[in-house]
């Protein structure tokens, strides 16, 4: 229930009308599979992320403790702009639906009084949304907490809207079957279909709260897998039904960008439904606004408070302990961007710095699976126990020559574990009789106090013992964690390059040097796949770890890059000044005055 709350919501709502009409026509429905699929891998690599740190709650933490202060950033900066975003996102949508309850007079009065006729921005201020917005940045910052019982009740308002759209909509679409015919299933070809896909990623934005809570989960490394792909199934299905009854409602070329689905209804002489589903949509978009409005001022907060920006930012209320500043700050900016732009636009610079952070995510994992441990995590061997470092040692004896009397050779095997600091275990001791092991084993003799915490030591001991008879794979060296970390950036190289190519490269691909090409591109993938597969793996005990490591990131990956491509221009100029205000922040704050340093 968690997973489906978080997602399912304004993407329905938000993105069915303007991906319809100008991207992928009726196939729509195969702009969110294919969405879905990205979103599937980018959640179980996630979830990793998320097991590693799992009390920390969000992927910029995740990210600050395993991989580095600069990588958190980066991905902490892409967050920032995914909740200013989602939530001046939701807010327009909820103005759009609000001004089809009246007929457009809104927007109508709003554009003739005073229109916006510059490329690139909204065609009307929406004084609507920013006021929504700046009532709910106020409620937030007197402490105004979301009740439960309200989020699910619009949660099941916004459930009942949909079941009666999508029921509705086939039973008034039997008479509008020539729709998808009109043009065809896909009007705009497969390019434009994927270029909404890229749009499409903004409505499974939520699932990574499954990881989040993978901690109280009772059997992570089964229930966080199941759950992220169950909810994405729920979401698409959802969202699947929904927009094939939209489009054989309405023409896709006809559906308003806004609110379609109020307005669908109209078109097909069901005017009477336009009202209670306008209503239910606003309730569902309420929901979400209040919760990405609650989200927002947690990771501006929690990069205040590590010095990468404005440490004023991780002020704290005296009388209700909310972050005041960060929420009044990022309410005022999400405002004024959703003053000038328009819907569309804000879709796109959403997906964008989403995906670019599951990129970075999925990144992480690949390169901290292939990380060595921790010096606490690993077990030494050698002859010298470095007694400094040790807190359990024991000797083993391996026979030379089997079912003869044998000569030992033997060798002292530290267990790096945390004991009391007083222990000062050494490599000595008896031994077992020959007759009765093949493999002799020599225990450290061990003095300690009577303790519940020395008892629980000393019960290790029989799980070193099995280590050491059964002897582990390979454990990851710097060396091993090196060409992990070429043949990623490699692959990211050539990944990018393909990306380029299948995007821009229009009917070149077809031919006989571009199908060589491409062929060539992914053999090396395979081929540097290969290398990173060969290397050892981390033995660290984690909740859950993703599956088909390194090919589910690595694939992760690849879909996240072409998808980005996919996008208009105009966003990824738009990206580009978001990062360079981001690079200035870190470079020019940031190193200075980081906790860090």
């Amino acid at each position: 229930s968690t997973g489906v709350g978080s997602t399912l919501g304004a993407g329905v709502y938000v993105l069915t009308g303007s991906v319809a009409r100008n991207d992928a026509g009726p196939a729509i429905i195969l702009s969110f599979t294919v969405a879905a699929f990205a979103s599937m891998l980018a959640g179980l690599c996630y979830a990793e992320f998320g097991a590693r740190v799992p009390k920390a709650g969000s992927a910029y933490i995740y990210s600050y403790v395993t991989v580095g202060e600069l990588w958190g950033f980066v991905i902490g900066w892409n967050l920032v702009l995914e909740y200013i975003i989602g939530k001046l996102l939701v807010a327009r949508a909820w103005s759009s639906n609000l001004d089809s309850l009246t007929g457009g007079v809104i927007a109508n009065a709003s554009r003739a009084a005073m229109p916006m006729n510059v490329p690139g921005f909204a065609s009307y201020p929406d004084f609507l949304a920013v006021g929504l917005i700046m009532l709910v940045t106020l409620l937030l910052s007197i402490g105004m907490k979301v009740s439960s019982i309200l989020m699910t009740v619009l949660t099941a308002v916004n459930i009942v809207v949909l079941i009666f759209c999508a029921v509705a909509g086939f039973i008034k679409g039997k008479q509008y079957k020539e729709q998808w015919g009109n043009g065809g299933f896909m009007p705009y070809g497969f390019s434009k279909m994927m270029e909404g896909a890229a749009s499409c990623f903004y409505a499974f934005v939520g699932f990574d709260t499954i990881a989040c809570v993978g901690e109280e989960a009772k059997n992570p490394s089964k229930s966080i897998p199941r759950s992220i792909i169950i909810t994405l199934v729920i979401c698409l299905v959802a969202y699947v039904v929904v927009s094939a009854a939209l489009t054989l409602m309405q023409p896709y070329y006809e559906l308003d960008v806004g609110a379609p689905l109020p307005n669908a209804f109209i078109h097909v002489d069901m005017g009477w439904a336009s009202k209670p589903v306008a209503v239910g949509s606003m309730c569902a978009l309420v929901a979400s606004v209040l919760g990405a409005a609650v989200g927002m001022p947690r990771i501006v907060f929690s990069m205040a408070r590590d010095g990468l920006i404005f440490r004023v930012l991780a002020t704290v209320s005296n009388k209700n302990r909310t972050p005041v500043v960060a929420t009044i700050l990022s309410g005022i900016f999400s405002a004024f961007m959703a003053l000038i732009f328009d819907l569309n636009d804000l879709v796109n610079m959403m997906s964008i710095g989403t995906l670019m952070a599951y990129t970075l995510v999925a990144c992480s994992v690949l390169l901290l699976r292939f990380r060595p441990d921790a010096v606490d995590e690993t077990i030494n061997e050698g002859n010298i126990c470095p007694q400094s470092r040790v807190h359990a040692c024991i000797r083993v004896c391996i026979p030379v020559v089997e079912y003869t009397l044998p000569s030992f050779e033997c060798a002292c095997l530290c267990s790096l574990k945390r004991i009391p600091s007083y222990a000062d275990p050494l490599c000595i001791g008896g031994s077992f009789p020959q007759s009765s092991v093949q493999t002799r084993v020599e225990f450290v003799l061990i003095s300690l106090p009577d303790t519940t915490e020395n008892a629980m030591f000393n019960s290790s001991i029989e799980w070193d013992l099995h280590q050491l008879l059964h002897p582990s794979p390979p454990v990851p060296t710097p060396a091993t964690s090196n060409t992990v970390l070429i043949s990623t950036l490699l692959s990211l190289v050539i990944m990018t390059l393909l990306s380029v190519l299948l995007v821009w490269g229009g009917e070149n691909i077809m031919r006989w040097w571009g199908i060589l090409l491409i062929s060539v591109m992914v053999v090396l993938i395979l081929l540097l796949g290969g290398v990173i597969a060969r290397q050892p793996q981390s033995r660290r005990a984690l909740l859950f770890k993703t599956p088909l490591v390194p090919s589910i990131p690595l694939l992760s990956i690849f879909i996240n890059i072409y998808l980005m491509l996919k996008l208009p221009g105009a966003t990824w100029i738009r990206f580009g000044v978001w990062m360079v205000v981001g690079g200035l922040m870190y470079f020019g704050y940031g190193m200075r005055h980081s906790s860090e340093e």
